[in-house]
């Protein structure tokens, strides 16, 4: 479904981005400031929700498993 506005650059999809008036649904994921680095580093302009949902699943994911290295 396309929204005719920008397009996330990491799936492609068109979005509909709040973010200047400050009301977009990104505000709602909640994104540790590792993975929001990581995020800043790797993509120069906004992700769409369900990418952002995406990283920080993965990244809480990661985040529940054991250090092999930690006894």
């Amino acid at each position: 479904m396309s929204t005719g506005g920008p397009q996330c650059p990491r799936c492609g999809e068109a979005f509909l981005c709040g973010a200047a008036s400050g009301t977009c649904a990104c505000f709602g994921v909640a994104l540790n400031d590792s993975l929001r680095k990581q995020v800043a580093a790797s993509f120069s302009d906004c992700l769409c929700v369900a990418c952002l949902k995406q990283l920080s699943a993965a990244d809480q994911r990661l985040a529940a498993q054991p250090n092999p290295l930690q006894k």
